[in-house]
């Protein structure tokens, strides 16, 4: 069995930021009297930039002159508030420490911003599991391009078709696979109801996989 490394999404596969981050801006749409449409929110997981801009949406839909500016402000302040309480996903700290015992080397691919990632990362003490981040800062294309799970491969020297990524939405699924990686798919609160068909597996969490098994089965000498 060989495994040379396994790549993380890290919203709402390290954390369930997807979560907190939708009900914030829920919780912002209802101060407005207005409803945030799920089926909208979540054509923007798993990518760098929102496909619907919240703060667009919630002009468009008021027709009001909101400050944009304030509004993100007290948008982020709920944010950390609610994300500050999030636990870390069910089983991770199991399959890093599983990662960590086979010898194989660990990274994140995120759409995130390295500041954020690595701040989260720290908060909760394993920033230390993670030989390499690449983030929103560190590539030109972004997922769904393939461009940040290939660069977090060959940054860790590892070999992409002997590599894991383990993913939850659509555009970070397709960013894996085309880079070459075997993607694990976690159906997660925000993203289980959308098209996760293109990963290898599709798990309800962490706790239901382990990498080593998934190794021994699909890569091949």
């Amino acid at each position: 069995m060989r495994l040379d490394a396994v790549v993380f999404d890290f919203d709402g596969v390290v954390i369930d930021t997807e979560t907190a981050r939708y009900e914030v801006w829920k919780k912002i749409f209802e101060e407005y009297g207005q409803v945030l449409p799920r089926e909208i929110w979540v054509k923007s997981i798993g990518r760098s930039e929102y496909v619907v801009n919240p703060c667009d949406l919630l002009r468009g839909i008021t027709g009001r002159d909101i400050d944009v500016d304030q509004l993100w402000l007290y948008q982020k302040k709920m944010e950390d508030r609610y994300i500050a309480g999030k636990p870390l996903t069910a089983g991770l700290v199991e399959r890093l420490n599983e990662v960590k015992a086979a010898g194989a080397r660990i990274a994140i691919a995120s759409s995130a911003s390295r500041r954020y990632v690595e701040k989260h990362l720290k908060d909760r003490d394993i920033f230390g599991y993670f030989d390499t981040l690449v983030c929103r800062d560190d590539v030109i294309k972004h997922k769904p391009d393939p461009e940040p799970y290939r660069n977090a491969v060959e940054s860790l020297g590892a070999e992409l078709s002997f590599s894991l990524a383990v993913e939850d939405s659509p555009a970070g699924i397709e960013s894996a696979v085309s880079a070459g990686l075997f993607c694990v798919a976690i159906a997660g609160n925000m993203t289980r109801e959308m098209n996760l068909s293109r990963a290898h597996c599709i798990v309800d969490s962490l706790d239901d996989i382990t990498f080593t098994s998934i190794a021994e089965r699909n890569f091949k000498l």
